[in-house]
């Protein structure tokens, strides 16, 4: 567990230096989503609150990121949550 949120806070920091404001906010707001209902999905990023964000929301981001930034939350969400 603690390996998977290292990961995920490095790559955090990493990432805040390398977006716009807009996919900064995105992935604030999937932290977000994902800390309170402890679960997300893809069609999850079409609804609000993300579609404040941008009309689109996952193009934000290239494709290859959004999947493996899902992963990673279903991994957390296993291994920290207990639940799939």
């Amino acid at each position: 567990m603690a390996s998977v949120q290292s990961e995920y806070e490095t790559r955090r920091d990493l990432i805040d230096v390398m977006l716009n404001a807009d996919q900064i906010n995105f992935m604030r707001t999937i932290e977000t989503v994902f800390s309170k209902k402890h679960h997300i999905e893809y069609s999850d990023l079409l609804e609000l609150p993300f579609t404040n964000i941008a009309a689109n929301p996952p193009q934000l981001l290239p494709k290859n990121d959004l999947d493996e930034l899902l992963n990673m939350c279903k991994t957390l969400e296993v291994e920290v949550f207990g639940h799939a």
